[in-house]
């Protein structure tokens, strides 16, 4: 039914597309939860951190680290620390990404925030660019051990307990 050139639309019709309109919204919320749950979930299995001796965790950083994924991951590594009791986290590099002054930082600020808690770092796995990137910030390293290989950091980890 229509008056003059408008159509008329019966309710059921109205709420027929309501219905529809909410349907595709829902569906929408549904799908950005799972991407949202699921880039946490790599968030997570992208570093690890996992309890290698009583007193001791192992950081392997996977890929690269931007602002956020920094973030998370030294805030994760913190309260691990403070969970078990950590005296020593080794920090390997073996799997990250191409490190740039960014990233080295970033690396560095974590150890730098271990040592706050009263836990030792280890770095391993450094590769030779990742070491002219950390020489070029002009580091400190007598508070900070380096391994070439994260079996040399855990081979460290062995002699300290031993």
């Amino acid at each position: 039914v229509t008056h003059g050139s408008q159509p008329e639309f019966t309710v059921m019709e109205i709420f027929a597309d309501l219905g529809e309109q909410l349907g595709l919204f829902l569906d929408r919320a549904h799908a950005d939860a799972v991407v949202l749950r699921q880039a946490k979930e790599l968030l997570e299995l992208s570093a690890p951190i996992l309890r290698v001796a009583p007193d001791a965790l192992l950081l392997p950083i996977i890929g690269t680290l931007d602002a956020r994924r920094a973030i998370h991951v030294t805030e994760r590594l913190l309260a691990k620390v403070v969970e078990h009791g950590a005296h020593v986290v080794v920090l390997d590099l073996t799997s990250a990404g191409s490190i740039d002054t960014f990233m080295a930082q970033r690396i560095l600020d974590a150890v730098a925030a271990v040592h706050l808690l009263g836990a030792d770092a280890i770095l391993t796995g450094v590769r030779p660019d990742a070491a002219k990137t950390l020489a070029l910030l002009g580091i400190d390293f007598s508070r900070l051990r380096v391994c070439a290989t994260l079996a040399d950091g855990l081979a460290k980890l062995r002699e300290r307990a031993d």
